[in-house]
């Protein structure tokens, strides 16, 4: 059947195409133009909302609560619902040196470089001193910026870095990745074979750079010194002094119960 409608299509080409020269190349050359027009506003669109429900802080709170609705129903709870809270990580020189959850109502003074909230679906948001943390937005939305290329160089070496991937994602708006975090990026997902004596040594000396290539294929470096701060749909590199002007001792207290 396929053969006889293919030979039928192929003898009606040739027919229109030998009768009706003119007239045929300009249809096909219409229904060729509409084709791909038609075809490449609806890449576009699906681009377009693929990223708004990826995004958008309400669709990611709808999918959550869907999932969550679908594994009660299945029958799938488990007796130990802590891993639904928060928890937030203190890093001091890259290693976790306190862990709270959410629902502590405990003081603790302690001073460390950043702190990493773990939230569901694999979602890291970062913070950097105690007025970041005390003003969280009460959902963390997913940033739209894609690299195509991300690397870390580590003295004579180079690895490939991803931000984001099935099990964590640090592409989070208003996230700030620089020093204190990549330490704590290497360590926490063995990016690399060196020793955690020999990182120190390379970050303490600064000996380290990340190069990042944006969908428009700018390549540009991101020093020992700058922050790469992300945004919903952009991305900037700002010198820390620029970032971190805030007066050290303020890095000290975080007082989880304020945030109440």
């Amino acid at each position: 059947m396929l053969l006889y409608l293919s030979f039928a299509f192929v003898l009606g080409h040739e027919y229109l195409r030998l009768k009706y020269p003119v007239l045929y190349c300009e249809v096909a050359y219409r229904v060729f133009y509409v084709t791909v027009s038609s075809v490449s506003w609806i890449q576009l669109k699906t681009k377009q909302i693929t990223s708004f429900l990826e995004t958008n802080p309400y669709c990611i709170l709808f999918h959550t609560q869907v999932e969550e609705f679908l594994r009660i129903i299945n029958g799938d709870q488990t007796d130990d619902d802590t891993e639904d809270i928060p928890v937030y990580d203190f890093i001091k020189k890259g290693e976790v040196i306190l862990s709270l959850k959410e629902e502590d109502e405990m003081e603790y003074e302690t001073e460390c470089d950043i702190i990493v909230n773990k939230q569901q679906n694999g979602i890291r948001v970062l913070y950097y001193d105690t007025n970041s943390l005390h003003s969280q937005p009460m959902f963390a939305q997913k940033s739209g910026v894609k690299f195509m290329i991300t690397e870390l160089q580590l003295a004579d070496d180079i690895y490939e870095v991803k931000f984001q991937s099935d099990e964590y994602n640090y592409m989070i708006v208003n996230n700030k990745i620089g020093k204190e975090f990549l330490l704590y990026f290497v360590k926490e997902h063995d990016i690399s074979d060196k020793k955690e004596d020999e990182l120190d040594v390379i970050f303490n000396t600064n000996n380290f750079s990340l190069k990042i290539m944006d969908n428009d294929v700018n390549e540009k470096m991101v020093m020992p010194n700058e922050y790469l701060c992300i945004y919903e749909d952009k991305y900037e590199i700002v010198a820390n002094n620029e970032l971190l002007d805030n007066n050290k001792e303020s890095k000290k207290m975080y007082n989880l119960r304020t945030r109440k």
